[in-house]
Formats: structure tokens, C-alpha cells, sequence
């Protein structure tokens, strides 16, 4: 719960077998996540192991791609303030505490990895790349 609005958090997975149990355990250390939606599109064998003895939702779509999955998370998803994360562990979950504070004034707010590049060297920048929104869901359908 983030100022009285339930969060949910989706997250689309298709070969994130290795990184889903973590990915979920860090989101649920947060404190504020109400619900963790996991969108599994068909994937890779293992990953619904990973995902059992956590509190996170396994929902199967069977329509492959990355917007049936997202499409999919927010028709089933219930919170007011809902986002959407890869599960590859190349975001921060703390990350979710930067966008929330928006979510006062804005109805949606995008995060994406950043590359800072400098004399040799190239480094990501563990910036979210979730959306947070209060109308994707209403947009979707």
C-alpha cells in the first residue's frame, strides 16, 4: 500500500527461470507491494518452480509476446497503481519507491535503463524500467 492505494506489480516472464524467485522476493521486501502479478508466456521449464512458496500470482497466457503478457497483467491486475517490470534482476525493485512518488501527480510514469558513457567504458545505470500507471489499465481494454 503506497498512500492508501493498493500496488501491483507485473511482471512478464518468458526466460527469466534463474532471476523470477529473487526479482519477486526483492519487490516483496519492499513493504509497499499489495500484489505480484507473474504473466508466464510460455516459459522456460522451471520457472513456475521458482515462482511457487512466494506470494506472487502465476497467470499462464498462452498468446506469445511481450504485449499479450503486459496486456494480460493489467486486464488481471487490481491495484490502483500498477507496474511493470522485467524479471531479469537488471532493474532495482527500490527503484519502485522513485515512481511512486509521482503517482500524486501524474497518471503515468515511465523508467528505462539509462547508458552513461564515459572515456571507455559504458555503465547501466540500475534506473527502473517499469511503468507505473493509474490508467493502463483502462487504456488496455
Amino acid at each position: 500500500m503506497y498512500k492508501q492505494s493498493k500496488v501491483t506489480v507485473i511482471l512478464p516472464t518468458y526466460n527469466e527461470r534463474d532471476s523470477i524467485r529473487q526479482v519477486i522476493n526483492d519487490f516483496e521486501a519492499l513493504g509497499v507491494v499489495d500484489e505480484i502479478l507473474v504473466i508466464n508466456n510460455n516459459a522456460v521449464e522451471g520457472t513456475s518452480e521458482n515462482i511457487r512458496g512466494t506470494s506472487a500470482i502465476e497467470i499462464h497466457e498462452p498468446r506469445q509476446g511481450y504485449g499479450a503478457a503486459i496486456r494480460r497483467g493489467l486486464s488481471e491486475a487490481s491495484g490502483d497503481l500498477v507496474a511493470v517490470c522485467e524479471p531479469d534482476a537488471t532493474f532495482a525493485a527500490q527503484d519502485l519507491h522513485k515512481l511512486l512518488v509521482y503517482s500524486d501527480d501524474v497518471d503515468i510514469v515511465y523508467g528505462s535503463r539509462t547508458i552513461i558513457s564515459g572515456p571507455k567504458k559504458f555503465e547501466l545505470t540500475r534506473k527502473s524500467g517499469r511503468s507505473l500507471s493509474k490508467a493502463g489499465r483502462r487504456i488496455m481494454r
